[in-house]
């Protein structure tokens, strides 16, 4: 009679051949790990050559992976987010067998598991080192930003950002970018075209960088094709990516510390304008203005509200009168969370002066009761020290952000009063007297002569 075979007897299994198979403290096999990518490079020999013509015309987007691989790989895949699992990967040269197969293979699949598997790897110090050290793979994951395969675009545009957004180890990324001619016009090309929000998002990330990383890729970056590829980006993740239109706001106010930057944004400002005004009524279309987590995204778009206002004629006066109602509506919240905050800095003072003051009156009996009650009448104070500790570097990370961006906004409405075109200070004084006067307020100690002209709004 057929039947499933019993296991195997505990006390015949050999504990320490077992131990020897986990990795690390894991509960992974290294066998199962070096059979999977033993099976992948025989997957890949099976492949017909990229040199054949012939299969190539007739599979234009690439062969099928075997499922039962795939299945595989796609543990491993989830494996490498383990440090143990990297450095066992690290220790069988894993990442030159992965390069090797994902400049052999033929299946877009293969290539993005490999990719994601490196990009896993990535996300450890050791291995970007050991990465950014090798001149063959960097070229090749650099020349891949030209393929079209947007899942395996994804995952590389996640690796060239953890290894670029590292201090030391971006520099020769950085070179490589800039000798491949092509590499920027790719990541463009992206933005411009893509409809995958992952991929816009990782993208955005990693431009992001590459413009505050290099001054010569910022150089080269400011050029209407891309200004166009970013307005197009953030209309296609508008309403599914909050954190992507910030960071494609923010590469947009980069552009803008440039003087070519400035010079293209102006340039381009009928296609740059709108994104701006619409980020600004959808935030100040409700009767409560709402901030929070929005900081960064404001901040750049009042930088670049401040470049286009000054150097390029808006025409539609109606249009930029409501702009500076947005903006001073914001700029009436932010005042108004930046007295909460002092109000809380006040008060967590206080409480911290209080808890010092009673901590250095315990008396004597205090001090020598039983050393379990000790041990957790400290644990509990440590908790209580940790949680004040944490509420304050929220508020330090907030009132960062806050006054960051109340000073733009005190700088853009500086400069519209004090420029030349008296069309803007015309427009800024058709808002309602009670926001002129919240402005007017706001610059009285700053800047009273401006405060001065706002309380009488007849006069331009």
């Amino acid at each position: 009679m057929d039947r499933n075979p019993s296991p195997i007897p505990e006390d015949l299994i050999d504990q320490d051949v077992l131990r020897a198979d986990i990795i690390g403290s894991t509960v992974f096999s290294k066998q199962w790990v070096l059979s999977c990518l033993v099976n992948l490079l025989k997957g890949v020999e099976k492949e017909p050559s990229k040199s054949n013509e012939k299969d190539n015309d007739d599979n234009p987007n690439g062969i099928e992976m075997d499922k039962e691989l795939e299945e595989e790989l796609c543990k491993l895949w989830d494996m490498s987010a383990n440090e143990e699992v990297v450095s066992f990967l690290h220790e069988w040269k894993s990442a030159e067998m992965l390069i090797s197969v994902v400049a052999k293979t033929n299946s877009p699949r293969t290539t993005e598991i490999c990719i994601g598997i490196l990009a896993n790897m990535a996300c450890t110090e050791k291995m970007r080192k050991v990465f950014t050290e090798d001149d063959q793979l960097r070229g090749l994951l650099i020349a891949l930003l030209e393929g079209r395969d947007p899942p395996t675009l994804v995952e590389l545009s996640r690796l060239l950002h953890a290894c670029i957004a590292d201090q030391t180890t971006c520099k020769p990324w950085l070179t490589d970018i800039k000798k491949n001619s092509t590499s920027l016009d790719a990541l463009t090309f992206i933005l411009l075209s893509s409809t995958n929000s992952d991929l816009v998002f990782n993208v955005s990330c990693l431009l992001d960088v590459l413009l505050d990383s290099d001054q010569d890729i910022l150089v080269s970056l400011s050029n209407s094709n891309f200004v166009q590829a970013v307005v197009e980006a953030s209309k296609e993740v508008k309403n599914k990516k909050e954190e992507c239109y910030d960071m494609l706001l923010h590469c947009l106010q980069v552009l803008s510390t440039e003087q070519e930057g400035v010079k293209v944004l102006v340039e381009c400002c009928s296609q740059v304008f709108p994104i701006l005004y619409e980020y600004l009524e959808t935030i100040c279309e409700d009767d409560v203005v709402t901030i929070v987590g929005r900081e960064r995204a404001l901040s750049s778009v009042v930088s670049i509200l401040q470049v286009l206002l000054v150097n390029s004629d808006m025409g539609d006066d109606e249009q930029v009168s409501t702009l500076f109602r947005f903006l001073l509506s914001i700029l009436k919240t932010l005042i108004s969370s930046t007295q909460r905050l002092r109000r809380f800095s006040s008060e967590m003072a206080k409480k911290f002066v209080k808890t010092s003051t009673s901590d250095s009156t315990r008396t004597t009996q205090e001090k020598s009761s039983s050393s379990e009650t000790t041990t957790d009448t400290a644990s509990i104070q440590k908790s209580d020290n940790n949680h004040h500790g944490n509420e304050e570097e929220e508020y330090d990370v907030d009132n960062k952000q806050t006054n960051m961006l109340l000073s733009l906004l005190t700088d853009f409405f500086v400069e519209v009063n004090q420029g030349e075109k008296t069309s803007l200070l015309r427009q800024l004084k058709s808002c309602s007297p009670k926001l002129l006067k919240t402005l007017s307020s706001h610059l009285k100690n700053s800047h009273p002569d401006l405060a001065a002209k706002l309380q009488h709004p007849g006069k331009t």
